[in-house]
């Protein structure tokens, strides 16, 4: 379980935790095309990533860009 802290101050046990990044340079967006066995595989999203304990949001987008 990883334990997450939220801006409002509460905290909640959770099993799985995923970031989104949204990166934006001269009003386009970066999108990655998901590949493997994922449900979604071959199409297109924003950059994203499971969270590792002990790592914060920063360092997961920073990880999986």
């Amino acid at each position: 379980m990883i334990t997450c802290t939220f801006e409002n101050g509460n905290k909640a046990k959770l099993r799985h935790v995923v970031v989104h990044a949204i990166i934006e340079m001269d009003g386009k967006l970066l999108l990655e095309k998901r590949t493997g066995d994922l449900l979604e595989s071959g199409k297109w999203g924003v950059p994203a990533g499971f969270l590792e304990r002990d790592e914060t949001a920063a360092q997961c987008i920073v990880r999986e860009v």
